[in-house]
């Protein structure tokens, strides 16, 4: 049986690499694989992270679609992905989003198993509006022909409300679509085959309160940052530390999932 724990984290261009380093060597599992992927990395922050946690292999976003030079600042933090006892064999971008370099999907060797990784970071609403929208259903198309992916790792920005019971989810509606791309990535009728690890974890709505806080919007606490798994994936625990996070310089808090791949139906 294989097993693999999967971070997921918003680090923000603001953070000190130093002390995500830090954290990120206090949180890679001793007993299996670590796969950690990080959104709104810096090329100076992946530099560094690189430098300090020495990972058997990593990739960065900006390295297939590099900033032009006047792009600005919204062209310049990126997805990085580092591995920890496994190798990294293919990666791409998403082609066709609004931003491509805000995702990447690797392929990786964890013992001879094939592990296939998506990590994407949501444009705001607040700064690009009908683009968000636009941007998750491209997203959405993407996921739902990969069906073989197994994890999908994301800042969403999303959603206004969380509940207990997915129907009751509700998004954004300034959007341009009363929320309808961000469900296609996380409500109840998305066209995928991944599931949040938290409610596979807790398997009962009636016991998922209080649900985590993984950011704060002008003091309102928020469930943005997601580890989704495949049906064939059990997880096994999940922890979302965001006082540890951000004692670490970031404003959101990581998603560590531990997950044990279990035997396929044929």
């Amino acid at each position: 049986m294989t097993a693999i724990r999967v971070v997921q984290w918003n680090i923000s261009t603001g953070a000190k690499s130093s002390l995500v380093a830090a954290f990120l060597q206090e949180h890679l599992a001793a007993d299996r694989p670590t796969v950690v992927c990080l959104n709104e990395v810096l090329e100076s922050a992946f530099a560094a992270l690189r430098d300090e946690l020495e990972p058997t292999a990593s990739v960065f976003s900006l390295e297939l679609r590099e900033p032009g030079r006047h792009e600005g600042r919204n062209r310049r933090m990126g997805i990085a992905v580092l591995s920890f006892g496994s190798e990294i064999t293919d990666f791409r971008l998403l082609d066709r989003t609004v931003f491509p370099e805000r995702s990447l999907r690797v392929e990786l060797d964890v013992a001879g198993t094939r592990v296939r990784v998506c990590a994407f970071h949501s444009l705001t609403g607040v700064g690009y509006k009908n683009a968000k929208a636009s941007n998750f259903m491209t997203i959405a198309d993407h996921l739902e022909a990969d069906t073989e992916l197994d994890f999908l790792c994301f800042d969403a920005n999303e959603p206004k409300t969380d509940a207990r019971d997915e129907a009751q989810l509700e998004f954004w509606d300034g959007n341009g679509d009363r929320g309808r791309g961000a469900s296609l990535i996380m409500g109840p009728d998305r066209p995928h085959h991944l599931t949040d690890s938290y409610r596979s974890f807790q398997q009962h709505p009636d016991i998922l309160e209080p649900l985590p806080v993984t950011h704060l919007t002008r003091g309102n606490p928020r469930r943005y940052d997601y580890v989704f798994t495949a049906p064939w994936w059990s997880v096994t625990s999940i922890d979302h530390p965001f006082e540890a996070s951000v004692a670490a310089s970031s404003d959101h808090s990581a998603v560590i999932v531990d997950a044990q791949r279990e035997p396929r139906a044929r």
